[in-house]
């Protein structure tokens, strides 16, 4: 189960998160209205714990703005108010539950049980995407004036599929909103570099802004991956695989490693060239950097019947099934320290994975022998 909670006071943030951690709920917090809001719409979380008094966004105007846009998380609020006008208020803009500072924890954890109970069982109000809405009460799915019942099975899938392209925009939107404030602040840092010269908490600061340039280039590659169809031409696979391999020999030599590669000639495929260059160059990126010192990566690409398939392998660490499972999604890492130091937050494999499918291919992951391998299909041309 994921809860956001939205707090700004940060003791009371730390000690909640660290309360319901430990109840196994998995946690992600929010500072400030703003954000919070933002990360309500993207529409991953299965309950929201939202305080009143906020910085740049109260708990009222977040509740009612994402109740008008559809979104039916079960919310609670939390607040130091405790005057019945404020409850009363809280419940109308559509909070499902409002518990007042201070409060007994095991209250807090029934309310929370309570809530995600009502979620599953009782569903009501409902869905929406565009001009299609999914009506959770009555399991109806709605189009303009078309509309059809759905079984719960149906219903399960349509809720799905519509949760999946709600964040799917949600990336892209915020990549475009991040990118003209971002450079903003890279400008006025290049100017008040040459101002003051050398500066310890400057150069923190233009460290930090190189790094969410990087992430907000990763998020808009990923939403074009997902959700622009990329032009296809005939490509000669071999010579485009070849081409991205060599400047990983340096990079594979530099880490002491290995770089092995067996690419059979005369491969020809319908592809973007952009695309799959880069799919490439994540594959023996992320090979290089899961293999240890000594170590060996393998790139190979073969013909399998009306396919040509790649293979990027690398000796390292065995990933369990569980983690194979999630390998694919954004922001996912193995590694429980999501830092981002590196300048890689996760969404390498994301990218990779819609690359794959958006040039009609596909993507999987498997280990043996104490080798990672990530396998690449695309079709041919006959």
């Amino acid at each position: 189960m994921r809860l956001l909670l939205v707090e700004d006071e940060k003791r009371m943030a730390q000690a909640l998160c660290e309360i319901l951690r430990l109840e196994k709920y998995d946690v992600d917090h929010c500072a400030d209205g703003l954000d919070g809001m933002y990360a309500i719409e993207s529409g991953i979380y299965d309950l929201v714990i939202l305080d009143v008094m906020l910085p740049r966004k109260n708990g009222f105007e977040i509740v009612k703005e994402v109740r008008e846009k559809g979104i039916r998380t079960p919310i609670l609020m939390l607040t130091a108010k405790s005057e019945l006008d404020d409850k009363v208020t809280g419940l109308d803009c559509g909070a499902d539950d409002y518990l007042t500072k201070p409060f007994m924890t095991r209250e807090l954890l029934a309310r929370i049980r309570a809530l995600c109970r009502r979620n599953i069982s009782v569903p009501g109000g409902m869905l929406a995407y565009g001009d299609i809405a999914l009506h959770r009460d009555s399991l109806m799915l709605s189009c303009g004036e078309n509309s059809v019942r759905l079984s719960e099975k149906e219903y399960r899938i349509m809720e799905y599929l519509i949760m999946n392209q709600r964040q799917k925009q949600f990336v892209s939107d915020a990549g475009h909103e991040l990118k003209t404030p971002v450079a903003v602040m890279n400008a006025n840092l290049e100017l008040l570099s040459r101002e003051i010269g050398d500066n310890q908490w400057l150069s923190n600061i233009q460290y930090e802004n190189e790094r969410m340039s990087a992430l907000i280039i990763q998020l808009l590659e990923l939403s074009k991956a997902e959700n622009v169809t990329p032009q296809m031409e005939l490509l000669d696979l071999s010579r485009l695989v070849c081409g991205e391999t060599l400047p990983f020999e340096t990079v594979a030599y530099e880490n002491g490693l290995l770089l092995n590669s067996s690419i059979a000639e005369g491969i020809q495929a319908e592809g973007n060239s952009i695309q799959l260059k880069q799919l490439v160059s994540i594959l023996l990126d992320n090979a290089v950097r899961h293999s240890s010192s000594g170590g060996e990566v393998q790139i190979l690409l073969k013909k399998e019947k009306n396919h040509a398939v790649l293979s990027v392998v690398n000796s390292g660490e065995e990933i369990t099934p569980e983690q194979q499972k999630h390998l694919f999604e954004r922001f996912y890492r193995t590694d429980t320290a999501r830092t981002g130091e590196d300048g890689h937050y996760g969404l390498g494999l994301a990218i990779a994975r819609a690359i794959a499918e958006s040039n009609k291919g596909s993507i999987a992951v498997r280990c043996h022998d104490g080798k990672v391998e990530f396998i690449v299909k695309l079709t041919i041309k006959k």
